[in-house]
């Protein structure tokens, strides 16, 4: 996991896995750089898909309604980390995304295609987390599990021919721009999958069947790249069964390895709380960064509304995109400059309706001389001076005039 390889580059901070996620959150953002082979259904689209399989888990699975329900909003983004977050870490992670369905096994490389593998991989992984009580590991499991089994049912993530006269991203845009007018029909009839890599190669081999009707429905003149077929009722069609099929899927995957650790699902009482963590330098003088972390009482990342207050300066913590439960406080030195040779208390609020309000603090000692204080002659107005120069001016040439004249 690309959240234990961290830790030893975090010198000198004792931290959990969200906390070292967070920090290295910001190497992620900045490296981040869009690739068209793994980017399928965009990011709204694999979160409408995963919300709706929430629905039909809890269907299928009563008990279990509650806990995912409760973890929707966690679901929603780590359903988007192995685009947003992992491929940046990971060199690994791209060929999870796709299978080039039409190379012969004897010619295989990794990078040909590991999509079926991460299907299984990430289902067994979600399995044990349950069985061991690690909610958090279950949840971001099941978030990838999600990407990947969607990621399969669109066409162009199981050929060879990935991006057709450029129509790759018209077709991953299709889930979330038309959600609306899409026939979303699904069964909660779900069952335990017995052969997890063959299940993922099934949908692979239908979905790469489907590449010629999805060009079809997509493609205009084959001579012209800028000539696209206009939203239609094959298009549509052929989307509404993908997407209704990608559904069913990651509901399938979720059940399966429910079934597979054997557990109940987890009380949710006392949960509604908000731990809050924080890291802050020891000292700071020009600028002050720190890094905060929200967790519920379960340990499972949670947003909420997070401010800060240094002596009498308050302001609001940015949240940081798609980390979830991860916000950053930046403090400029003209705040700073007033507190300057002082040691003072930088105080974190955390607030979300229905829970109860997190806090924390952590001392720093700001650096630089402290600011005089104001002597009798501070806070003349420069205009004063300006017309006490003047007359003092005037008085000398005055008295060098009359000398003169006398």
């Amino acid at each position: 996991m690309i959240i234990s390889s961290l830790k030893p580059h975090l010198t000198g901070i004792v931290m959990n896995k969200r906390l070292a996620l967070a920090l290295f959150s910001m190497f992620v953002l900045a490296s981040f750089a869009s690739t068209i082979h793994i980017s399928a259904w965009w990011e709204e689209g694999h979160q409408l898909m995963t919300m709706e399989a929430v629905e039909v888990i809890s269907q299928a699975l009563p008990e279990w309604s509650e806990f995912f329900h409760h973890y929707a909003y966690f679901l929603n983004d780590t359903a988007t980390w192995p685009d947003m977050v992992f491929k940046a870490s990971d060199p690994k992670e791209e060929p999870r995304h796709y299978y080039d369905l039409e190379i012969p096994p004897e010619q295989r490389t990794y990078e040909d295609g590991a999509l079926p593998y991460a299907i299984e991989n990430y289902t067994l992984l979600m399995a044990e987390a349950l069985k061991k009580g690690d909610w958090y590991e279950a949840l971001v499991n099941a978030g990838r599990i999600a990407h990947y089994i969607e990621d399969a049912h669109q066409p162009y993530h199981c050929t060879v021919n990935y991006d057709p006269l450029g129509k790759h991203g018209i077709a991953d845009s299709l889930v979330e721009k038309h959600w609306n007018e899409l026939s979303i029909e699904v069964s909660p009839d779900l069952h335990v999958i017995e052969n997890l890599t063959g299940y993922a190669m099934e949908i692979i081999i239908d979905s790469n069947s489907k590449v010629a009707r999805l060009n079809a429905t997509l493609i205009g003149d084959p001579a012209d790249p800028n000539d696209d077929k206009e939203w239609s009722d094959d298009l549509r069609d052929l989307i509404s069964e993908q997407a209704s099929r990608a559904i069913k899927a990651v509901a399938e995957l979720w059940y399966t390895a429910i079934i597979t650790a054997g557990v109940d699902p987890p009380s949710l009482e006392g949960v509604n709380v908000i731990k809050v963590d924080v890291v802050a330098p020891k000292e700071a003088t020009t600028r002050l960064a720190a890094d905060v972390v929200l967790e519920d009482g379960m340990g499972i990342p949670v947003d909420a509304k997070v401010t800060w207050t240094i002596g009498t300066d308050s302001g609001e913590a940015s949240k940081r995109p798609y980390i979830t439960g991860n916000y950053r406080i930046l403090i400029t030195g003209d705040v700073l400059s007033k507190y300057a040779g002082q040691e003072v208390t930088l105080s974190i609020k955390a607030e979300r309706p229905g829970y109860t309000t997190g806090e924390a603090s952590t001392t720093v000692k700001i650096g630089g001389a402290p600011t005089p204080t104001p002597g009798p002659a501070a806070g003349i107005p420069w205009q004063l001076i300006i017309v006490l120069v003047v007359i003092v001016v005037v008085i000398v040439v005055l008295v060098l005039w009359l000398r003169k004249r006398g």
